[in-house]
């Protein structure tokens, strides 16, 4: 069953924000970091992966199994807690990314795409946002995985 209620923003904003990536400190880094890194697989990723509403009962109460093929039975409305921006979740017919309804609402939401597609170019359990952020040397400020979607936003830079 593949039912996509955010797929076109989610992918049409990703794509706006890879345009012109390849000038960016963001790809630079990347490079550097992330082993066996290109331009074009980041791309492949983030138009491949599909995007749920989880709010939507239509589409939050099929289970990862469902979406992923993962033999996890949680929903995907259970498999996104509140207040958490979007999470990646990984089976044997692809990845998906699980958003909240009013994810196109918040006001860094090509930075949150971003980083989920980030953890897919990392192999498990590499992929942790802890793994993420020890990879690229980010600092942890108190906020979680959002120190991640900030450090995307000031193009991979300190503050």
């Amino acid at each position: 069953m593949k039912l996509f209620l955010r797929r076109p923003l989610a992918k049409s904003t990703l794509r706006k924000r890879l345009e012109d990536f390849e000038a960016t400190n963001r790809h630079a880094v990347f490079e550097k970091v992330i082993a066996g890194y290109s331009l074009q697989e980041l791309r492949s990723k983030a138009q491949s992966t599909n995007y749920y509403d989880v709010r939507n009962p239509a589409f939050g109460n099929l289970t990862q199994h469902q979406v992923v093929s993962n033999n996890n039975k949680t929903t995907l409305n259970n498999s996104l807690p509140y207040g958490v921006s979007a999470t990646v979740i990984r089976g044997a017919t692809g990845s998906a990314v699980l958003l909240p309804s009013d994810w196109a609402g918040q006001s860094d939401t090509a930075d949150i795409l971003l980083h989920e597609v980030l953890h897919l170019l990392f192999p498990p359990p590499k992929s942790s946002d802890e793994e993420v952020m020890k990879a690229f040397g980010i600092q942890k400020t108190g906020q979680g995985s959002h120190d991640i979607t900030d450090w995307l936003g000031r193009d991979c830079k300190g503050k």
